[in-house]
């Protein structure tokens, strides 16, 4: 978002060789082109991006000729996070991505959407639709697999797979996007969202604490007291 514009120092170099290309079955040369929108001199941004970081590349165990395979990864939020967009990254064998938040006994679900590695998809959520989540918020992703003859994206699904760069390899990662909140910023955030209900029978899903009332400033401490 534009509130969000990230830092690129003086002389920084980039590693662009992550770029994926689908394979269509004989050499053919590519030309990619990466773009980048640079902000005027003397812009700051209001936000800093958030340290979530969601997957698990280790422990993927993709089995031959079975459907309802399932990846889990966890995560707890160490700072108020606004979610901006949801990015499921998964190889062949992946059909379907969920994004849920778990606060308390609540557990909402933010996302859960179909997945075709031929067309990767990212989710941009309107603003005032962004998941506006406290730190302490544990995140859950979950990911699911067919290695049947229903799904088609597969090279060779009698074979056991794991983890890997590959395209017959395995990943199992959300690529979206993320911004930390300070406190001051978060209550501000939830307020806006207040102002568009109707009455407190109005819920908002992923703001878990939209209704919460904001906590107190700690009383000031007199001067020499004990």
């Amino acid at each position: 978002p534009p509130e969000a514009g990230r830092l690129l120092a003086a002389n920084s170099s980039l590693s662009l060789t992550a770029g994926h290309i689908h394979p269509n079955g004989r050499e053919t040369k590519a030309h990619l082109e990466f773009g980048f929108k640079f902000f005027p001199k003397g812009y700051k941004p209001l936000f800093r991006r958030s340290t979530l970081r969601l997957g698990n590349g280790i422990d993927i165990d993709v089995k031959p000729n079975q459907a309802k395979q399932e990846l889990h990864a966890y995560a707890t939020l160490t700072e108020n996070t606004k979610i901006i967009a949801f990015e499921p990254h998964l190889h062949a064998p992946g059909v379907r991505m969920c994004l849920e938040a778990i606060w308390g006994h609540n557990i909402q679900t933010l996302n859960c959407v179909g997945y075709d590695h031929n067309w990767v998809k990212q989710y941009v959520y309107e603003d005032d639709a962004a998941p506006l989540l406290p730190k302490g918020t544990i995140v859950h992703l979950m990911g699911f697999l067919d290695t049947t003859a229903n799904n088609k994206n597969p090279a060779d699904p009698r074979n056991w797979a794991g983890g890997g760069r590959r395209s017959i390899a395995n990943m199992f990662i959300d690529l979206g996007y993320s911004v930390a909140l300070t406190e001051e910023q978060f209550q501000a955030e939830m307020a806006k969202r207040r102002a568009k209900m109707k009455s407190r029978n109005d819920y908002d899903i992923g703001c878990p604490l939209c209704w919460a009332p904001p906590l107190p400033a700690p009383a000031a401490q007199p001067a020499g007291g004990q």
